[in-house]
């Protein structure tokens, strides 16, 4: 991974433009329903994952299970220390 000062443009590698993907691909998911469970404005989500429709929105975002739930407020408790 670059380490860049912000005046500086960022350039990746293959590799690491490849990877960055598919990072995203992962993430993007799962970011885009917590923002929905938590109430966030399913069109605000649209902006924020950069979709020209929310129809493609709405196929990233899943309904939680009381599992999922429970997992996301751990996670959160794991990194933010809420809980």
């Amino acid at each position: 991974m670059h380490v860049v000062e912000a005046s500086q443009p960022l350039v990746l590698s293959t590799s690491e433009l490849i990877a960055a993907t598919a990072m995203l691909a992962i993430v993007a998911p799962f970011i885009g329903t917590l923002l929905v469970e938590q109430g966030v404005n399913i069109r605000v989500v649209q902006e924020i994952l950069g979709h020209a429709r929310v129809t493609t929105t709405e196929r990233y975002t899943h309904v939680a299970s009381d599992l999922m739930r429970d997992a996301s407020k751990r996670m959160g408790s794991a990194l933010w220390g809420d809980g």
